[in-house]
Order: C-alpha cells, then structure tokens, then sequence
C-alpha cells in the first residue's frame, strides 16, 4: 500500500499500520474474551455479580452466530488482533480496538460502510465517543433483528 491518503491504514511515511480481514474460527475467542471482559466494570456486570461472565458469553455467541466480524490485524502477523467490529445488516453491534492502537483510524475503517447511512447500534461504550449522524441505539436488535428497520424508518 502507498502513503495516499486513501489508504486509512499507512502512516504518513506509506507504512502499512493494519489490515482488514473477515474473522476467522481462531479468532473467536479473542473476540468473545475481550467484549466480555471490556464490560466487567460496567454497573451492568456488577449488577449481574458472579453469572455476569456467562450470561455475557451466551449473548455475544447469540450474536456471532448471525453476525459479520471483521478484523484488523498486524499487517506482517495476520493472527495479532488489534480491533474487530461486529456487525449485520444497518446495525453495528460492538466495536473494539486494543488500548495501544487507538486513535490511528481503526474503529472507524471496521464501520466504513456505515458511517453515511442510518445505522442502529446495540451496544454503548464506556468511552465518550462522537456518534456518527444518524445512528440510532437499539438494544433490543440483538434478539429481535427485524426491529432495526422500524427503528431507522
């Protein structure tokens, strides 16, 4: 890849910082372990005390069996994960990105596609983020899929 500004994931000086690639079996785990635990400190969890973890587990591999994930990898180590999203059909489900490589482009290269279109997400993050136009919170769309174009009419 060039240093264009086209490419969101070279640097400056045309060094590749990322990859985009489907998820694959292998990195499920990853996916599962860290949306968990990113959540753990969360009133929610609290709440939930010790069945947090499991109930968590059961609701994102409800998920995964209908969604997409996408990954961004190292580009030299294709199975270091820095960042995936989960998506489906106009909703993004949860976006993650490790602590080192945020604020270099990544969330938001994973939810291109959904950034100029009505978008529901089912997931808040604890990090004061700036929503894009015209995405709208639904919860409920993690069981009940068919709400999210009621939602974005």
């Amino acid at each position: 890849m060039t240093d264009s500004p086209k490419n969101p994931a070279a640097d400056a000086g045309g060094e590749q910082l990322y990859v985009l690639r489907p998820a694959e079996e292998d990195d499920l785990g990853f996916v599962i372990a860290s949306w968990v635990q990113s959540y753990r400190q969360q009133a929610l969890a609290r709440d939930a005390g010790a069945a947090y973890p499991r109930q968590q587990r059961r609701i994102i591999q409800h998920l995964l069996e209908h969604a997409n994930v996408l990954v961004a990898c190292a580009p030299d180590e294709p199975r270091l994960i820095l960042g995936y999203a989960v998506t489906g059909p106009q909703v993004v489900h949860y976006v993650y990105v490790k602590q080192d490589f945020r604020r270099i482009g990544i969330a938001r290269a994973l939810v291109r596609p959904y950034l100029a279109a009505p978008t529901a997400f089912t997931h808040k993050t604890h990090h004061p983020i700036a929503l894009p136009a015209g995405w709208t919170y639904c919860p409920a769309a993690v069981f009940f899929p068919d709400l999210v174009e009621q939602v974005l009419r």
